[in-house]
């Protein structure tokens, strides 16, 4: 028979929430209207020993892993911790229970993969700052644990409402006797770096970052610089379309002619706020 209390004391994710919420919600709440009254600056003095409780569900579950993966976990507390102390001592608050919860929660599964890893704690360490809690949205947690490593790197790879080149490969059919018809060869392609990685997964990393709201994709509007899609240009799948050809029999029955469909990617004000709060330090 299990005991419920049993069941209890194997949630510490749970239990130092609850008492989180004991010593600090009115202090969450009003840390930043009040940064200059007395019990606010009080609080500021009590992050330290906050943090503790707030990373000590991390010290509970690392002593169930292999040593490997829990050095790596603590090394993510300690590395979390010790950002969140670097903050001037007048800026540093109490974060709020609904971010700091379930980033927590959270770092035990993804502490593996170090983009993923950096992001949750640049959040976390944006929770505790002043200045950076207006840009940290509750629904970043989620966010994260909907991105795939690919898209982490993505997102680390954009500054703030600077847009990228993106491109559309679409083969247009000419049909004898019927209307012309096209074929998306591929969509939302996009490199890293001159990197021509797997086109079909990092178009689906381009398309999710979309779907989260966090880019915006544009293909009506285009760089005019001459070699901006130059990387596109130069792309094997692209030169194999481009350069393909219909047999000489088939020249009186359709043709064919590839094109690159110029476009943009830029992030948008939600994007804009999560690159401040999760991928900045």
């Amino acid at each position: 028979v299990i005991k419920k209390g049993w069941l209890k004391m194997c949630d510490p994710i749970s239990d130092s929430l609850k008492l989180m919420h004991e010593i600090a919600p009115s202090a969450t709440e009003n840390a930043v209207e009040n940064l200059t009254d007395e019990p606010t600056k009080f609080i500021g003095k009590t992050v330290t020993s906050f943090l503790k409780i707030i990373f000590e569900p991390i010290n509970i579950y690392a002593e169930k892993l292999d040593y490997k993966r829990k050095e790596k976990l603590l090394n993510w507390k300690e590395c979390s911790n010790a950002n969140i102390l670097e903050i001037e001592e007048d800026k540093r608050i109490i974060p709020p229970l609904e971010i700091a919860g379930p980033i927590i929660d959270a770092s035990r599964y993804y502490f593996e993969n170090d983009t993923l890893s950096k992001m949750f704690s640049n959040l976390l360490v944006s929770a505790c700052n002043v200045d950076k809690i207006k840009s940290v949205h509750p629904a970043y947690v989620k966010i994260l644990e909907q991105m795939s490593a690919l898209d982490a790197k993505i997102m680390n790879s954009f500054d703030k409402n600077v847009s990228k080149p993106i491109a559309k490969y679409v083969m247009d059919i000419d049909l004898k006797d019927n209307p012309k018809s096209d074929f998306e060869i591929a969509t939302n392609v996009f490199y890293i770096d001159h990197e021509y990685d797997d086109i079909d997964v990092m178009s689906a990393s381009i398309t999710n970052l979309e779907r989260l709201g966090l880019l915006k994709l544009d293909y009506s509007h285009c760089y005019l610089e001459k070699d901006a899609y130059k990387m596109y240009e130069e792309d094997p799948t692209y030169k194999k379309f481009a350069s393909s050809r219909v047999l000489p029999e088939q020249v009186d029955t359709f043709q064919t002619h590839t094109q690159l469909i110029k476009g943009t990617a830029v992030p948008t004000p939600f994007g804009n706020q999560f690159i401040t709060a999760c991928v900045k330090k």
